[in-house]
Order: structure tokens, then C-alpha cells, then sequence
């Protein structure tokens, strides 16, 4: 549908995109547009475009369901492309009005192909001469001249917008400014660049940005000015080299110095702008799993390309993602290799008694890493119970790794620090720590234990509302479970005092993440 009147020349296009889908709920909708709003804000047509959200308060706060913003004509066709292939990608149904002065074009569609056919309708309301210019302009700012591959481009689309030839040659010649060659951009730009450092070496801040900006003026590329530019700075310091032969050492000195500044601040440029992309990748990775502990798949690809607009190797943005995991859902640090990714995930679903046997199967499989790697001729080592003597072997980085797992999602009911403080409480009595935790029954008379019954394992308790210290339990040394879940009284001091001692886990952090 289109409405309205004729156009000015430099023509501004007000794009406003709603999820009008009927088959998603409220919040499914913000999720379409924030997901809109995330690729169009990548889009190289979007560049410098500031966006905004449409949005409604409800029930559940203020949710949004669509995105608006202003580009110039020129970008209208690769902002619709953009929304075309979105929408290929993911149907859904939207309703995209275009506002071009007094005049409005509105498309409501799911289908990719009819939303692409609006295109050419609104190329049709931008002014044609401004339309070949943007082009033009595009085509000078990439490598400061025209390819014939581009020339032919061109050449088609004045025939297209019936631009007479003359006109056509005089935008040309606007978008690539008085040298039309990039031979001849780079040429002038050294003999400015010449000039200015020849007035002032070095160049301060404002006179680098005084020269990129003729740069830009030139249509010359940002590559070809950088290059220009460390080209002459090197010659510049050859001379003072030269002038050091000659005692001008103070002078020389002062270049050195300079030149040295300016590859230390080109160098930490570099270092934040690296820093800045890592962060930004860390920041939609941690959007992905604000509710999950997984990216959802669609998630996923997006990441995935997000990675490679960005240029970060796969093993880098595998470490951020592992880290940021850690961060929101516990670390999984290991001394000798284990997976403890099973056990973070049972427990953050609130699966005790699963989270409880992984804890076993975990450990059980730590101790075999630990046998394998002190004595690596020999075969893994089949450990099922722990004993005595193998309890020292088992690095306090991996103890410490189960305790805060199970401490963060039991609000420091359950954990190794948890049972270790019991431990103290009862003064280190391994019999009144059994019965402390929920493991054993009996009956005493002051120090004098007069019964003591251990617990069947399947009647102890598997949820958050089972005494503190109760999980995980510790199936590892039990030899056997037929006759009861049996802890010996020897491993209860032996363990306990390793987590003290050795492993100081009372003294570290309070906090339940740590």
C-alpha cells in the first residue's frame, strides 16, 4: 500500500518493523525483535544507525514487539534485503512501513519473496539521482576508484533510473572528487602529508585527524592512508638517523621517542579494540544463557556467526563461553581432567539423587585419572571404592570444584564445606557426625554411643529440604550398599580432616560461588 506526495531531494526513510505474528505469544514476540534488532544492528548497511524498540507494558513488565530507525534513501534496498533474508532464515509475520516524507509504503508479510518485491516500490519514492550517487560513493570508498565490474554497475543503473549521461558523469565525478584514480588520491595525500610533517614533526592529535579526514575527503581507503602515512613517518626517522651522524642527536632523540609513542598508543588501540570485540562476544553469549544453561540452537548460529564477522578463533570464543558458564552457573575446574559438566547440569535442574550418583560416578573417575597419571605405563585402574589409603591422591582443586557446585545450588545446604562444619561442630566425633547429617540413627548417653543403625540408602533424602550436610553422600567408600548405606568411622576422620587441613576449605570464600 502506498500513499503520499512527491519527494525532496535528500530523502530520509523512517523504517518501522512489527512482530505481528498471531501465533506468538507476547514474550516470543520480544524475542523476534530483539533478534531482529541483534542483525540488523550487524548489517553493514546499519552501520552508525541508531535503533530503538517498539514496546507495551503488560502484566509482565514492558515487553517489545517490533524496531524503528532512519536511514538514508540509499540504504533502503539493503535494509529490506536484510529483513528479507531474516525472515527467509526464521518465518515469521511482520508488518514493515516505510514513511519517506509525506509518503508511506506498508507491507505485511511472512513470506520472504513478497516482502523483496516491495523493493523496487521503494526505490521507486527515493530520488534517482540520489540513488546512483549513494552508489557511486559507495563503489569510491572501498578502494578509492572504480573496478569495471563497477563502471558496468553504474552504467546499468543510469540506464535503469534514466539518468542522462552527462548528469551521470557529473555525480560520478562527485563521489570521486577531484582525483578519480587512486594512483592519483595517494599521490596528493603524500605530498599533504609531506607538507604537514614538514611544518610540524610530530604531528599532534588534531593534526593525525586533520589529515585521516582528507583522507576520507580523497575517498582514498583507510588502508592506503595508514600505510601512507608509517611510510613517511619511516623515512622521517631514516633522516634523523642520518642527522645523528651528523650530531643532531638531541633532534633525533626527540623523533625516536615520538615514534616510539605512536606505535605504543597504535599497539594499545589495538589491544582495546581486541579487548572491546572479545567483550562484545561475551556479552551475547551471556544473553543466550540467561535462562539456560545451554544456548538454544537457533542461538547457537547466531553466535557462530557473530564469531566470524568478528574474527575470533573458535578455541578463544570456546574459552569466553566456558568462562562466562563458570561465572553464571559454577566452574567445573579440574586438576586431573574430570567432567564435572553432568554434575552442574543435574544439579542445576534440582535432580538430587541423580546429582548425588554423579557425584560418585565423578570422583570414582577422578581417583582412576590420578592412578593413570602417576603411574602411566600401567593400565587405568578400575577403582570403585575409595579407601584409606587412595583418599590422600585426589587434588583439593577437584573437591573444591563438587562442594561449590552443590553448595550454589543448595544455598550452601549441601557441600563438602557444609558437612566439614558440622564436622567441627560436633567435635570432629565421626559417630555424632553421622547422625548430625542424616546418615545413621541411635540413641546416646552423653560420649557413650548405645545404638547406632546406618540409614538403607534408599531412605535417605533427596531433596532441598533434607538435613544440612546430607548430600552429596558418600557412595565412593562405601563397600557395599546391601547391607545399609555405610560410612567406616576411619574414612569420616580421614576425609573431613583433608578438607580442613589440606584442602582449607573452611577459610575460603563465604560466598556459596566460591
Amino acid at each position: 500500500m502506498v500513499s503520499g506526495a512527491p519527494l525532496a531531494t535528500n530523502t530520509l526513510v523512517k523504517v518501522v518493523v512489527q512482530i505481528t505474528d498471531t501465533d506468538l505469544d507476547p514474550k516470543e514476540r520480544a524475542e523476534e525483535a530483539q533478534s531482529i534488532h541483534g542483525d540488523l544492528q550487524r548489517a553493514s548497511e546499519m552501520q552508525g544507525v541508531r535503533m530503538g524498540f517498539l514496546e507495551r507494558v503488560t502484566n509482565e513488565g514492558t515487553l517489545q514487539f517490533g524496531v524503528r530507525f532512519t536511514v538514508g534513501g540509499e540504504q533502503v534496498r539493503g535494509v529490506l534485503e536484510e529483513l528479507c533474508d531474516r525472515i527467509e532464515d526464521r518465518p515469521v509475520e511482520v508488518l514493515v512501513t516505510l514513511y519517506i516524507d509525506a509518503m508511506t509504503l506498508q507491507v505485511k508479510t511472512r513470506d520472504a519473496e513478497e516482502l523483496a518485491a516491495t523493493i523496487q516500490a521503494a526505490e521507486l519514492l527515493v530520488p534517482p539521482r540520489r540513488t546512483f550517487l549513494a552508489k557511486a560513493e559507495t563503489y569510491a570508498r572501498s578502494y578509492g576508484e572504480f573496478s569495471p565490474a563497477e563502471i558496468a554497475n553504474l552504467e546499468w543503473m543510469r540506464q535503469q533510473l534514466d539518468i542522462p549521461g552527462p548528469e551521470a558523469e557529473r555525480l560520478v565525478a562527485k563521489a570521486l572528487g577531484p582525483y578519480r584514480t587512486r594512483q592519483a588520491k595517494q599521490q596528493r595525500y603524500r605530498e599533504v602529508l609531506v607538507e604537514e610533517l614538514g611544518r610540524q614533526f610530530p604531528p599532534t592529535d588534531e593534526s593525525r585527524e586533520t589529515l585521516k579526514e582528507y583522507a576520507v575527503n580523497l575517498k582514498l581507503p583507510a588502508a592506503d592512508e595508514l600505510a601512507i602515512f608509517e611510510e613517511v613517518v619511516r623515512k622521517i626517522q631514516g633522516d634523523a638517523e642520518v642527522k645523528l651522524s651528523e650530531k643532531d642527536s638531541a633532534a633525533v632523540t626527540t623523533l625516536l621517542q615520538e615514534n616510539t609513542r605512536l606505535q605504543a598508543e597504535l599497539q594499545q588501540q589495538q589491544a582495546a579494540d581486541r579487548q572491546a570485540t572479545l567483550e562484545n562476544y561475551r556479552t551475547e553469549f551471556a544473553k543466550t544463557i540467561e535462562t539456560s544453561l545451554y544456548p538454544l540452537q537457533y542461538d547457537q548460529g547466531r553466535l557462530e556467526q557473530a564469531r566470524l564477522i568478528w574474527n575470533i578463533p573458535a578455541e578463544e570464543a570456546k574459552a569466553i563461553e566456558q568462562a562466562e558458564t563458570a561465572r553464571r552457573y559454577g566452574g567445573i575446574q579440574s586438576a586431573v581432567g574430570a567432567d564435572y559438566s553432568r554434575l552442574r547440569e543435574l544439579l542445576w535442574q534440582g535432580k538430587w539423587q541423580e546429582a548425588d550418583r554423579e557425584t560418585e560416578r565423578a570422583l570414582l573417575k577422578a581417583f582412576n585419572l590420578v592412578g593413570q597419571a602417576s603411574n602411566a605405563n600401567q593400565p587405568l585402574q578400575d577403582v570403585r571404592i575409595v579407601d584409606h589409603a587412595t583418599l590422600e591422591q585426589l587434588p583439593c582443586v577437584d573437591l573444591l570444584t563438587i562442594d561449590q557446585l552443590w553448595r550454589r545450588y543448595s544455598d550452601s545446604r549441601f557441600g563438602f564445606r557444609a558437612q566439614a562444619q558440622i564436622f567441627e561442630e560436633v567435635a570432629a566425633q565421626p559417630q555424632e557426625f553421622l547422625r548430625a547429617v542424616g546418615w545413621s540413627e541411635g540413641l546416646s548417653l552423653g560420649n557413650t554411643s548405645l545404638i547406632q543403625s546406618s540409614q538403607p540408602y534408599n531412605r535417605l533424602q533427596f531433596s532441598r529440604e533434607a538435613p544440612e550436610g546430607h548430600l552429596p553422600t558418600w557412595r565412593w567408600c562405601c563397600p557395599s550398599l546391601e547391607g545399609g548405606y555405610v560410612v567406616d568411622e576411619n574414612i569420616v576422620d580421614a576425609f573431613l580432616s583433608r578438607l580442613i587441613n589440606a584442602c582449607q576449605i573452611l577459610q575460603s570464600a563465604a560466598s556459596p560461588n566460591a
